[in-house]
C-alpha cells in the first residue's frame, strides 16, 4: 500500500512539476539559466539539464512525418549554417535531431500560424516537437544559437524549453522608397529575421520618392515613378517565397492618398492638382503636396485595377495603404472638391480622408484582403473587424484604436532610424504607456493654447499649458496627442523659451503672447519651424477649457489587450542607403524581436539583454548579414591607409545623433536630397556604440570591485586613446569631412588623459567639468559616446 502511495506520489509531482513549468504565466527563467545561454530572443521556458550533446561529423536527422519542400529546404539550410559554425562536415549518417510535428502548412505563412514548439537536448539525441511546420523553422533557429564551443568540441547543452510567442505580429518595415534597397539587401534582412524570430517583412513600396515595383497594367508608375531602381514581378515573388521559406509573412504598403508623388508622376489625373505636372521627391525630407483627388470615380477604377494586380501577387490577407501625413492643402484649394465635400456633407479633410478609405476598404474586400494604416486613418465610422491600425505617433493612438475595437500594432518607440540604443526600444511595452506627466501640476495658475506647427505644407496640431510664472515657470507640450513635460521655462514679460528632447530630436520652442494668441518658432537642430496657438483657457478664464488630468490613463481590459496583435521596428530610408541601411536596422532590431517573442516577465533584464545583444551581433556578422562593412568602406574611401586604423579607433566610439541633428551638417534639410552622398564620417558611425556600452559595463564593474585586471584593460584602453588622436591629428585640416569630428578625437584623448590621471592617483584640474560637458555636444552629426564611463572615473 505504501509502495502505491509513493508511486501516486511521484506520479503526482511529475505532472505539477510540468505543469508549472511549462503552462504557469508567472514562472521565470532561473538567473543561472538564463546566463548558461544566449539567446535571443530568450525562450517563454527553459530548463538547463547536466551535460550536453556533442556536434560530431555523423549527426544527422530523422522526421517522424513526411515533410513538405519547405521543411527539407530548411534542414538543409540548418545544417549548412552549423557546418559554418563549427567547420564540421555532415554526412548525415545517423538520425541523432528527431523533428515531429503535427500539421504541414500549405502554401504562405499567416497570421494565426501556430509557432509554438519543444525542444529537448539529452547526450544521445535532440527532440524537436512542433504542432505546425512554422514552429519547427522557430525550433531550429534556437538550435544553432545554442551551439557552444567547450574545450576542442562543439556541444549544444542539456535542456528543456517550450517556446512561444508573446504576439503573433512581429514585423520590420523597410523603406524602399527614399533610398532605393535592392534585392540582395532585402534578402538578408530575411535572413537576420528569421534569427531572431521576426515573421512580418512590411515592404514601404511607394513613396514621394520612388514607385518600386513593376505594374503590368499601369507601366507608367515603375518606369515614371522609379529613376529606373524598382523590383520586377518576378523580383517580387522570389522575394515572397525566400521569406516563406524562413516563416517570414509579406505584406506590401502602397502609400495613399498621401506621400504620392511617385504615382502622380505617371498618372496625374489622379491628382487633386491635374494640370500640374508631378516628378518624384529629390528632397529627402519633408511633407509634400501631391494627393490623390477622392472625390472622382475614374481613381477608384484606377486603383480597383491596380489592387486587382498587386493582390494577385502578395499571397498574404494583409495590404497596407498608409494614410499618414496627408496634406490637405490642394484639397482645401480646390473647388470641384469643396463642392463635393459640401454637397456629400463632409465638413473637413479628416471626413474626406475617412471617404476615401471606406471606398479603399471595399475594393480590398472584394479581393479578399485586410486593410493596414498608419493610425491617422483610425475612425469610427470604419468598420473595426475590417482595419488593422498600425500606430506609430504614440501608445495613445494605439490604445484608442484597440479600446474603439479595432485590432492593433505598435511601431511608436520601435523607429529604428531615429537612432536610439537598444534600451530605449527595450523598454518599449505595447501594453505600458511611457512617458506620465511627472511635473508639477498648478491647478490654480495655468494657461493653455491650442498650438499649430508649420512643417512645409503641413500643419502639426498640439497643446501647451504653462503653470506658474516668472523662474517659476512650467510646461507640457503636446505634440500629435503625446504631451511632454518640461520642467525648466524660461519666462519674461510675454516672451516664453524651453526645449525638450523628442524621437526626431531636441525641439526648442520661443513665442511671444499677442493678447490670445502665441507666435514663435519650433527650432529642430537647424529647422526653423513657425509655430502659433490660439488661447483655449487658463485659471483665469472660467469659460475656457477644463485642466486636463494629465495622470489618468485607463488600463486595457484583458479584450483590449487581445487586440494589440503585436508590433513592428521601423527603418526609413531617408538618411541610409543600400550601404548603410543594415548597420541601422542590426543587432538593435533584435532587441525589438525580443520584446515581442518573450515573455513580458524576461524583458525587464537591460544587462542581460546587451549581454546577449553583443554575441547576436556576431552571429550576424558570421551569417553574411553584413552589417558592419559599411563602416570601414566609408572610412577607407575617405583617408589614406595609415589612418585607417585611428580613424576605425575613434569611430567606433561614436554614434549617429537623433535623426534630425543630423541635418545640422547638411545646412538644413532644404539641402538634403535622396542623391546627396551618404558617405561622411557620420554614416560610417553607429546609431549605438557597443564597445562605449562594454566600456562603462568594465568601468563601473571596477568602481565596485576594484579589480586588478579589470584596471589592467581600462587603464589600456585610455592609452589606446589618449595616442589615437596623436595618431589623427596631421589628417584632420587636411580633410574636411574628417575635421567634422576633430572635436570629439582631442575630447576623447584629453578625458581619457584626465581619466587614467584619475585612477594613478594624481590630481585634475577642476576645470575638467567643463570640459566634460562640451565633450558631450554633437559634432559632425555625431555623439562621443563613451564621455559618460571617462566622467564616472573622474568625478567618482
Amino acid at each position: 500500500m505504501k509502495k502505491i502511495l509513493l508511486i501516486i506520489l511521484i506520479v503526482l509531482g511529475v505532472i505539477l512539476t510540468w505543469y508549472f513549468f511549462f503552462n504557469s504565466d508567472d514562472s521565470k527563467i532561473s538567473p543561472s539559466d538564463r546566463a548558461a545561454v544566449s539567446l535571443m530572443p530568450l525562450p517563454a521556458k527553459l530548463k538547463i539539464k547536466n551535460g550536453g550533446f556533442k556536434i560530431t561529423s555523423d549527426f544527422g536527422h530523422a522526421f517522424k512525418k513526411n515533410p513538405s519542400k519547405k521543411l527539407n529546404r530548411a534542414i538543409d539550410r540548418f545544417f549548412k549554417n552549423l557546418e559554418n559554425q563549427t567547420e564540421i562536415s555532415f554526412d548525415s549518417s545517423i538520425p541523432k535531431l528527431i523533428i515531429d510535428f503535427e500539421n504541414r502548412i500549405e502554401g504562405f505563412p499567416s497570421l494565426n500560424d501556430d509557432e509554438s514548439y519543444s525542444l529537448e537536448i539529452k547526450e544521445s539525441k535532440i527532440v524537436l516537437n512542433a504542432k505546425t511546420e512554422s514552429g519547427v523553422l522557430l525550433g531550429l533557429e534556437t538550435l544553432l544559437q545554442l551551439v557552444k564551443k567547450q574545450d576542442q568540441d562543439f556541444v549544444f547543452p542539456a535542456l528543456v524549453i517550450n517556446d512561444f510567442p508573446r504576439y503573433q505580429w512581429r514585423g520590420l518595415m523597410i523603406d524602399v522608397s527614399r533610398h532605393w534597397i535592392p534585392k540582395d539587401i532585402i534578402l538578408r534582412n530575411i535572413d537576420a529575421m528569421a534569427q531572431v524570430k521576426l515573421n512580418v517583412f512590411h515592404w514601404h513600396l511607394t513613396d514621394y520618392q520612388g514607385f518600386r515595383i513593376e505594374s503590368k497594367k499601369f507601366p507608367k508608375l515603375h518606369k515614371l515613378g522609379s529613376n529606373g531602381d524598382y523590383y520586377t514581378q518576378e523580383d517580387v515573388k522570389e522575394i515572397i517565397s525566400y521569406a516563406s521559406d524562413r516563416g517570414i509573412r509579406v505584406v506590401p504598403e502602397f502609400d495613399l492618398p498621401g506621400h504620392s508623388s511617385s504615382w502622380l508622376a505617371g498618372y496625374p489625373e489622379l491628382s487633386s492638382t491635374p494640370n500640374k505636372k508631378h516628378q518624384i521627391e529629390e528632397r529627402g525630407l519633408g511633407i509634400f503636396g501631391s494627393v490623390f483627388d477622392p472625390t472622382r470615380d475614374s481613381v477608384y477604377d484606377f486603383l480597383t485595377a491596380f489592387f486587382d494586380e498587386m493582390s494577385d501577387l502578395f499571397p498574404d490577407q494583409y495590404i497596407h495603404i498608409g494614410g499618414d501625413e496627408v496634406s490637405p492643402k490642394t484639397w482645401n484649394e480646390n473647388d470641384s472638391i469643396k463642392l463635393f465635400m459640401k454637397n456629400n456633407s463632409l465638413k473637413d479633410a479628416h471626413e474626406l480622408q475617412n471617404y476615401f478609405n471606406k471606398r479603399l476598404l471595399k475594393i480590398l474586400e472584394k479581393k479578399g484582403k485586410t486593410m493596414i494604416g498608419w493610425n491617422e486613418i483610425l475612425n469610427p465610422n470604419l468598420p473595426k473587424e475590417q482595419i488593422l491600425i498600425q500606430s506609430w505617433t504614440n501608445h495613445k493612438s494605439l490604445w484608442d484604436a484597440v479600446k474603439q475595437g479595432n485590432q492593433a500594432i505598435l511601431s511608436s518607440g520601435f523607429y529604428l532610424d531615429h537612432k536610439k540604443s537598444a534600451e530605449t526600444h527595450y523598454k518599449v511595452d505595447p501594453e505600458i504607456i511611457p512617458g506620465a506627466i511627472n511635473i508639477e501640476i498648478d491647478s490654480t495658475n495655468w494657461k493653455s493654447w491650442k498650438t499649430f506647427v508649420e512643417f512645409n505644407e503641413t500643419i502639426i496640431e498640439g497643446s501647451l499649458f504653462l503653470f506658474g510664472d516668472k523662474d517659476k515657470t512650467r510646461a507640457i507640450m503636446g505634440l500629435r496627442d503625446s504631451p511632454i513635460g518640461v520642467e525648466k521655462v524660461i519666462s519674461n514679460e510675454g516672451r516664453v523659451e524651453f526645449e525638450f528632447n523628442a524621437d526626431i530630436g531636441t525641439i526648442g520652442i520661443e513665442f511671444e503672447n499677442k493678447g490670445d494668441s502665441i507666435l514663435g518658432s519650433a527650432k529642430v537642430s537647424i529647422l526653423d519651424l513657425k509655430l502659433s496657438g490660439v488661447r483655449t483657457g487658463g485659471s483665469d478664464m472660467p469659460n475656457g477649457i477644463m485642466l486636463p488630468d494629465f495622470k489618468k490613463i485607463d488600463p486595457l481590459t484583458t479584450l483590449e489587450r487581445k487586440r494589440i496583435l503585436g508590433g513592428e521596428a521601423c527603418m526609413w530610408s531617408e538618411t541610409v542607403d543600400a550601404r548603410t541601411i543594415n548597420s541601422r536596422i542590426w543587432p538593435r532590431a533584435g532587441a525589438i524581436a525580443e520584446k515581442l517573442w518573450s515573455p513580458k516577465i524576461e524583458t525587464t533584464d537591460t544587462k542581460d539583454m546587451y549581454r546577449r545583444l553583443k554575441i547576436l551581433d556576431s552571429r550576424l556578422e558570421k551569417r553574411d548579414i553584413q552589417h558592419k562593412t559599411a563602416s570601414e568602406e566609408i572610412i577607407q574611401e575617405n583617408v589614406p591607409s595609415k589612418y585607417v586604423d585611428p580613424l576605425k579607433t575613434l569611430v567606433a566610439v561614436l554614434k549617429e545623433d537623433y535623426f534630425m541633428n543630423r541635418m545640422s551638417i547638411y545646412g538644413g534639410i532644404d539641402n538634403f536630397f535622396t542623391h546627396t552622398p551618404l558617405n561622411r564620417m557620420v554614416d560610417a558611425a553607429l546609431p549605438e556604440s557597443l564597445i562605449a556600452h562594454s566600456f562603462y559595463e568594465d568601468v563601473t564593474n571596477w568602481t565596485e570591485t576594484k579589480n586588478s585586471s579589470l584596471e589592467k584593460n581600462i587603464k589600456n584602453q585610455l592609452m589606446v586613446w589618449i595616442e589615437n588622436h596623436k595618431k589623427l591629428e596631421p589628417l584632420f585640416d587636411k580633410n574636411t569631412s574628417i575635421n567634422e569630428i576633430k572635436m570629439h578625437s582631442k575630447n576623447l584623448a584629453l578625458l581619457s588623459k584626465a581619466a587614467l590621471d584619475k585612477m594613478n592617483g594624481k590630481v585634475i584640474n577642476f576645470k575638467i567639468k567643463n570640459q566634460i560637458m562640451q565633450s558631450k555636444n554633437s559634432s559632425g552629426g555625431t555623439i562621443l559616446t563613451v564621455v559618460d564611463g571617462l566622467e564616472s572615473i573622474i568625478l567618482k
